[in-house]
């Protein structure tokens, strides 16, 4: 069931984001691409955190350990931009700085609309 949901939504917004730019066979590379991160931080949440932390009514300590893996998601979500799809598909993004909090910030916020 797992990987029938995760090639579903791969499939989804392949399909969403390649019909807005018009272009499905990158929209599928940045997806999948993207697909490790988001991955990652829902089992993360779902079988690390929510268990040992949320489930006991641990509120405080669960909120924080999910703002953290969000935060390291979201820096994991940039070296996917900066090492791979900005080489790949945005030649002039190449010398971009690392380190950019509104970058960032934006991968925290596409990681949680997961």
């Amino acid at each position: 069931m797992h990987v029938a949901f995760w090639v579903g939504y791969l499939v989804f917004f392949s399909l969403l984001w390649g019909s807005y730019a018009d272009n499905y066979a990158k929209e599928f590379v940045v997806v999948l691409l993207e697909l490790p991160v988001k991955i990652s931080i829902c089992y993360i949440n779902l079988y690390l955190l929510m268990p040992r932390l949320l489930y006991k009514q641990r509120y405080l300590p669960y909120i924080l350990g999910l703002f953290g893996a969000v935060i390291l998601a979201g820096i994991a979500q940039r070296v996917t931009w900066v090492y791979f799809l900005y080489p790949l598909y945005y030649q002039q993004e190449v010398d971009v700085v690392f380190w950019s909090i509104p970058k960032i910030n934006k991968y925290i916020v596409t990681i949680n609309s997961l």
